[in-house]
């Protein structure tokens, strides 16, 4: 009896096909777990970044429409973390196991800056009331409300917004707020006015006429204020209000430079060798009559200032001089510690502590210069830097860092009456300062990142695909070909221990 038998000729053994269907197996299901991770992982990363990408973006034409009402420390603090930003939304990788919680940073940091950018533009819109009311209002009321302004504006500087700042920079607004609509109430501004000048009064029966008889004779219509019944509110018309008040605050220090030019020795001091403090005084008495004689607004602000400098005995010169000395004037950081990406606060201290609170340093302006062009115009500027600025240790010469750079001068030309200082002491008008600035950056390179992340999932991976490499093959055992591998590919899919173990990891270290 003949039987007809088919016979198939394998190339690889029976041992080596097993091996290699193993393999297939298993690489089914390495697909089916990938498209899991990408599933439950890069997909929701990547809309998430484009939802941050379009909240930043829409932040980015807010910000341009802020005005200059808004302090320059501010806005800088505002468009650098925009920046700072932005460069970390370029740099995240959304393939990377750690770009959640990158995601998670970029989002609390949009969140901090869409809180403090809204508080800038309340600032804002009652700094425009403020601007509105100032042609009539009473200076001391006006000056007030710029004080409390100006004290929220430093609370809302600092690099981390706490909740305290918050509700403390809205209690300045509140108040700020308040005095502008009492700009309305004329009867309750004149009744303010008239106690301000009953004051007054009091003081000058109180103050030796032979202190400021020059000063009366240089300006008579001042003093003429002393004569005029003010003290009763019924005297003080709304038109009146603000020539009176400026009259009253102005006539206030000219009594302070009075005391302070009576007081003042007539000997030689260290602050100006061949000078003594009274003549130095002295030759700062042609602007102080200027500008006491100037009905402006803005002249009482520089008034105060002039006054402050006289009674310290510290001019705008002298700080310039102390810059320009060798040792006596340095550039600080806050922190010391320059990382990339982190915001960081530049700022001069002086070897002399009488110095760095001197009143003389408001009336100059510093022009930073950081790299890549970078300029900034404040006492204390902000910056961050990226960590791919170019360092002179590129050059070989040994010295690594980068430069940082600001020019202190004054901010307007220093009047005429001290040409008899500037011929005692020939300095000049403009000082510099430099350092360099050695960033922190990470010990290991990108690579070596990806390669830790890349280990750390197949060991991950590999353990979970494992618990499923047995169902799997009974998936093959009992369908079809087609319909096995669908099954495979599906076991892997929905495998909730591989996106668990991949998902929560970065939560759990950031925890």
């Amino acid at each position: 009896r003949t039987l007809r038998v088919n016979a198939q000729m394998r190339k690889l053994s029976a041992g080596r096909t097993s091996l290699l269907w193993h393999l297939f197996i298993g690489l089914v299901l390495l697909i089916g777990g990938l498209l899991s991770v990408i599933a439950s992982t890069v997909l929701p990363n990547i809309l998430r970044k484009i939802s941050l990408r379009r909240q930043l973006d829409g932040l980015s034409g807010n910000a341009a429409s802020m005005s200059t009402r808004v302090n320059s420390a501010l806005r800088t603090l505002i468009a650098m973390e925009q920046r700072r930003i932005d460069l970390l939304l370029k740099h995240t990788w959304v393939f990377s196991l750690a770009s959640t919680e990158g995601l998670d940073e970029i989002a609390a940091a949009i969140e901090q800056l869409v809180k403090r950018m809204k508080l800038a533009h309340r600032l804002e819109d009652l700094r425009r009331r403020l601007e509105d009311g100032l042609t009539t209002a009473p200076p001391s009321i006006t000056d007030g409300i710029e004080d409390k302004l100006q004290a929220a504006a430093a609370l809302l500087q600092y690099f981390v917004l706490t909740p305290e700042n918050v509700v403390a920079a809205n209690g300045y607004m509140e108040a700020a707020n308040a005095a502008l609509e009492s700009l309305g109430n004329t009867g309750v501004l004149a009744v303010q006015i008239a106690a301000r000048f009953q004051e007054l009064k009091v003081r000058q029966r109180l103050f030796p006429a032979s202190y400021y008889s020059d000063l009366q004779a240089e300006l008579p219509g001042m003093f003429e204020v002393l004569n005029q019944p003010f003290d009763d509110p019924a005297n003080i018309t709304p038109s009146m209000m603000f020539a009176i008040d400026f009259g009253v605050a102005a006539l206030h220090l000219a009594f302070d430079y009075s005391g302070i030019r009576a007081g003042a020795p007539a000997i030689e001091n260290g602050s100006s060798p061949g000078q003594s403090a009274r003549e130095r005084l002295q030759a700062h008495h042609e602007e102080f009559v200027t500008l006491l004689g100037t009905l402006s607004r803005g002249v009482l602000r520089d008034l105060r200032i002039l006054v402050q400098e006289m009674r310290e005995n510290i001019y705008e010169r002298d700080v310039l001089e102390e810059i320009a000395a060798r040792g006596k004037a340095e550039i600080v950081l806050e922190p010391q510690v320059a990382r990339p990406y982190e915001p960081m606060v530049f700022s001069i201290r002086f070897k002399d502590a009488r110095f760095n609170h001197a009143a003389a340093i408001q009336r100059l302006v510093c022009r930073w210069e950081f790299p890549n062009h970078l300029q900034e115009q404040e006492w204390k500027a902000c910056h961050f830097f990226q960590g791919s600025e170019r360092t002179r240790g590129d050059d070989d010469d040994g010295d690594n860092g980068v430069a940082v750079s600001v020019r202190v001068e004054a901010r307007r030309p220093i009047a005429r009456a001290v040409a008899a200082e500037d011929k005692a002491s020939p300095a000049p008008l403009r000082s510099v300062l430099s350092t360099r600035v050695e960033i922190e950056r990470s010990a290991g390179s990108s690579y070596s990142r990806a390669f830790a992340e890349g280990v750390r999932f197949l060991i991950t991976f590999g353990v979970a695909l494992a618990a499923l490499f047995s169902g799997a093959l009974q998936q093959v055992e009992r369908l079809d070909f087609l319909p096995a591998i669908v099954a495979v590919l599906a076991l892997g899919f929905g495998a909730d221990t591989i996106k668990n173990l991949l998902t929560q990891t970065a939560k759990k270290a950031a925890i």
